[in-house]
């Protein structure tokens, strides 16, 4: 009887195996999801990582010339510190520069 489910047991690994039962993929860590800022529009300098922008305003501790919106959310990039003003859209998914617009803060849009 211990055989039978040795054996079971081995067929049912050897069937999940086959179908691709496997554990699932571990993130990227040279992309991890998240809002990445830089400091100039070449993607050098100074950078943080966002992992979970939300619609609360947050202010970045220098001023960003350069992200990749690397979540699925749409965000307002502003001058100030506080989200107020004039804002540019970064649409989700997007490796963006910003030579003429020297970004304070964010939030997701809408």
């Amino acid at each position: 009887m211990r055989g039978k489910r040795i054996s079971y047991a081995a067929g049912v690994l050897a069937l999940a195996g086959s179908l691709g039962l496997a554990a699932p993929a571990v993130a990227d860590p040279a992309h991890p999801t998240g809002l990445r800022v830089w400091e100039t529009i070449q993607f050098t300098g100074q950078t943080e990582l966002y992992p979970a922008p939300s619609k609360a305003c947050t202010t970045t501790s220098f001023v960003v010339r350069a992200e990749f919106n690397n979540t699925p959310h749409t965000l307002d990039f502003f001058r100030t510190a506080d989200c107020t003003g004039h804002a540019i859209t970064i649409p989700a998914n997007d490796l963006h520069s910003f030579p003429t617009f020297p970004a304070r803060s964010f939030r997701v849009a809408g």
